[in-house]
């Protein structure tokens, strides 16, 4: 076993590596698991120490302006003010309990939305398989995967029968990755290109295999991220860290007047006792003991708002941080997109026909240029989706109003297509039994299904459509079949590559009639097929994603998608939603089709590298290694790419490009550095694992609900219930309205508090008594300043709230004009007050107590 530096166990012989792992084809021994456990530990990540409820309560006391009053009241009970120090205490005592009530149930929320970890592995011990708990799968042992089966541990395929693995919170390729048993060249390859590979926490969506583990617990990839979160520290939001500056100059303004007019006190021959008193007096009127309540209860009054929007807070400052974001860096699938693959195109016939609809809900229309048409009226689209239905593993069934999917995405998406052609998937099902099948393999790129239909026997194939084509000899037409011809053949292919062009998932579809039931061999049955049509498939847009786009543009905030998914599909999805302009965009020409039938492949070399040779531009990042930097045209990097890239370079990039693909979770991590560096607030949201490292370091990270892992969730700030960035653009509105009524608050409440000290530093110099006692002081800044102030905190937002300019996160409330206003106000109010006091205080001194107090 292996003690020292990672082994590339990707680019080794399997052989090779049941060497290593000092392992075989019986898998381990019951002992040597068991030593292997004492020597590595427990197949589970370290978890994070849970915040306790009393953890959140003390959380609430971190704040200069709640110690000065703490030690206010502690001084109070101390001189027998006894009525003054438990005022202060309810005061701090409701303040605490609102903030409390919000970030434990907050907590609760995301508890609730945790999903749980695989319980159990099948593993192979002693030449028998097993079924044991996935934290006692051991560095050796074999992994027996299932279609289903949620993969325990890191592992190098030993043998597969058409495997295919989800991915996506790893690496964030939206669909399932072909996985084969031979070795890789390249030691540095993408986690998503590492094809031998099976990682922990990765769904098997299709076919079995046989894995030997190389890493458990913190040794694998998701433990790598766990230990990059463990080294990050966590930085005070915005309004923290404001919030704090204003109460060190409110704290030190009270301290020194209070100090400065009880020293000269006692100069003056006042007793040090009676000095104390009053100094604590004015201590207690200058600070504003409405503030944290008034902050506290405009941030739980917007938390509440944005939960009702599907967005919950985990922390209430987050709430505000949300209104001075300038970029949002933005995950694709199942963010922008509803991460549920969709048939967007048919060509059949020689026609190209647009289908609506979305997701596996089977609800949507076939649009012959432009115009609705009859779905069940066309013998050919019938056809198509026969086949789509029938050449089928996947189920689509409806619980509680929403569509889910058992089995792979594609054919969810097939399956949906024949739904929506009117056709009963039961029916049809009773109608042609399957009979016999040739699962898909990825050396043929093609499935065939068999079925028996009153006597005769049929042939339905799916599969890559040079493959199909070229087994095809006959295409059907609305009036019957006909010989395929070659002209035939190059217009296929010309609109398979079209469709590929617009970054869809191209799938050809054909039959076969059989006289008899052969034997299920490729070799036999898929040949002489009846050529039918394309289909193209992507996952599309959220509907809502696009006006969320535009309503951040207007608001100056720039959106940034960061993928692991294909540069094609990402930069189809960033023009479909107006994240980047189509017109200047350089087309990424598909030459022959990838094997899964997907355009533009990885061996053409990356899109911007291409796009600048056909643009005539110098610099090519692969021959010199700099990036040039006039990129106006070019929306897309990669993640090989922005590996090249110095940081400087990034920068200066990051004014045009809006798209990053096949990134991996460093390029997050630097991405967010790089822009928190330039002054940006970034808000990063992510839902797979690949994605925490990055939340963490962002000024808010958002999680997903639905999709996301245990570990985001937890990293996050905020967490979105129905996994839309429609409603992360809300929680942006939500928090410039909060920030709006905060600035309102603090000037009215910071103008009657000036006053306050004013009136009571103006009165003593002059030689008058005090014209309130702590008491009043309390009991004034509570009424006639905590109220009126708590419903400035609650005010509706402006209707142009978001067609400003994100604030500066430096801007402060104390600007120029405002500080004007501030001493405006309070000069009058002082002149005002003391000259009541001082006529009111020689006729009856509490009546010139009680007039005297700011309005």
């Amino acid at each position: 076993m292996n003690n020292g530096e990672p082994v590339p166990y990707h680019t080794l012989p399997s052989e090779e590596v049941l060497k290593l792992l000092e392992t075989g084809a019986d898998g381990l021994a019951s002992s040597q698991a068991a030593e292997r456990l004492a020597r590595f530990g427990y197949n589970e990540l370290a978890e994070a120490p849970k915040i306790s409820a009393l953890k959140i309560l003390l959380r609430q006391f971190k704040n200069i302006l709640i110690m000065i009053l703490l030690l206010a009241t502690a001084i109070s009970f101390l001189l027998g003010e006894h009525l003054d120090a438990w005022v202060i205490l309810g005061i701090l005592a409701a303040c605490a309990i609102l903030g409390f009530y919000q970030e434990y149930t907050a907590e609760q929320a995301a508890l609730a939305l945790k999903k749980m970890a695989a319980p159990t592995a099948a593993v192979i011990r002693e030449g028998k398989e097993l079924v044991i708990p996935a934290r006692e799968v051991a560095p050796g042992d074999l992994l027996a995967l299932h279609a289903g089966d949620r993969v325990a541990a890191d592992g190098r395929l030993l043998s597969q029968f058409n495997l295919m693995a989800d991915e996506a919170v790893l690496t964030g390729e939206s669909s399932p990755v072909a996985k084969k048993v031979e070795p890789l060249p390249q030691e540095d390859a993408p986690l998503g290109h590492r094809w031998c590979m099976v990682f922990g926490g990765t769904v098997i969506t299709y076919g079995r295999g046989l894995a030997v583990v190389t890493a458990t617990g913190m040794n694998t990839e998701f433990g790598r991220i766990a230990r990059m979160l463990a080294q990050m520290e966590d930085k005070k939001t915005p309004l923290e860290a404001r919030m704090d500056a204003i109460g060190r100059v409110l704290s030190a303004i009270a301290l020194a007047v209070a100090a400065g007019a009880s020293v000269l006190g006692v100069f003056r021959g006042h007793g040090w006792l009676e000095m104390l008193i009053w100094g604590i007096s004015l201590a207690v009127a200058a600070v504003p003991e409405a503030l944290p309540a008034v902050v506290t209860g405009a941030l739980s009054i917007g938390t509440t708002r944005m939960a009702r929007k599907n967005a919950i807070v985990k922390r209430l400052p987050a709430v505000e941080t949300m209104g001075c974001t300038t970029v949002i860096c933005t995950d694709k699938t199942g963010t922008l997109t509803k991460n549920e693959m969709t048939v967007r195109r048919v060509f059949l016939d020689g026609r190209d026909l647009e289908v609506t609809g979305m997701g596996y809900e089977p609800a949507g229309a076939f649009l012959e240029n432009g115009r609705e048409m009859d779905p069940t009226s066309d013998s050919v689209l019938q056809q198509a989706a026969r086949i789509a239905l029938l050449c089928n593993d996947a189920c689509l069934e409806e619980e509680g109003g929403a569509w889910k999917l058992r089995g792979d995405p594609t054919e969810g998406a097939l399956a949906a297509l024949g739904r929506k052609a009117g056709i009963d998937p039961f029916k049809l099902g009773l109608e042609l039994p399957r009979v016999g099948e040739i699962p898909f393999a990825s050396e043929r790129q093609m499935m065939t299904t068999m079925h028996r239909e009153q006597g005769r026997f049929w042939a339905y194939v799916k599969g890559a459509p040079e493959g199909v084509l070229a087994r095809s000899a006959r295409i059907r037409e609305r009036e019957g079949e006909r010989a395929l011809t070659e002209a035939d053949r190059n217009e296929i292919l010309k609109q398979a590559g079209k469709m590929a062009g617009q970054a869809l998932r191209v799938l050809g579809l054909a039959y076969r009639p059989l006289a008899a039931l052969p034997d299920p061999e490729p070799e036999t049955v898929e040949k002489d097929l009846v050529w039918v049509g394309l289909a193209g498939l992507m996952d599309p847009p959220r509907p809502e994603a696009a006006s969320a786009v535009a309503k951040c543009h207007r608001a100056g905030i720039r959106v940034i998608m960061v993928t692991g998914d294909h540069p094609d599909t990402a930069g189809a999805v960033a023009r479909e939603i107006g994240l980047v302009e189509p017109q200047g965009e350089v087309p990424y020409s598909p030459s022959p089709l990838r094997g899964d039938g997907q355009g533009g492949g990885e061996n053409q070399g990356p899109v911007i590298s291409q796009s600048l040779k056909e643009n005539g531009l110098k610099g090519n990042i692969q021959k010199t290694g700099h990036w040039p930097l006039t990129t106006s045209h070019y929306r897309v990097i990669t993640g090989a790419e922005f590996n090249r890239l110095s940081d400087e370079e990034l920068k200066e990039i990051l004014k045009e490009v809006r798209v990053f693909a096949r990134v991996a979770p460093e390029h997050k991590l630097r991405l967010v550095n790089v822009l928190k560096d330039q002054g940006d607030i970034v808000a990063m949201t992510g839902d797979g694992v690949n994605d925490a490292p990055a939340l963490k370091r962002a000024d808010i990270g958002v999680a997903m609900g639905i999709t996301g892992t245990e570990v985001t969730k937890e990293t996050a700030a905020m967490i979105l219930a129905d996994d839309n960035f429609a409603t992360l653009v809300a929680a942006v509105e939500e928090g410039r309205a909060i920030f709006d009524n905060i600035k309102k608050y603090l000037i009215f409440l910071l103008s009657c508090n000036l006053a306050e000290i004013f009136v009571l530093t103006g009165a003593f110099f002059m030689g008058m008594p005090l014209p309130l006692v702590a008491i009043q002081i309390l009991m004034v800044n509570l009424t006639t300043d905590g109220l009126p102030a708590l419903a400035l905190g609650v005010d509706p937002k402006a209707p142009d709230i978001m067609q400003r300019p994100p604030r500066s996160p430096d801007e402060g409330v104390f600007t120029p004009s405002v500080n004007i206003l501030l001493g405006v106000i309070s000069l009058y109010m002082f002149l005002t007050l003391v000259g009541v006091f001082y006529y009111y205080f020689y006729w009856n001194p509490a009546e010139g107590m009680t007039a005297t107090r700011p309005p």
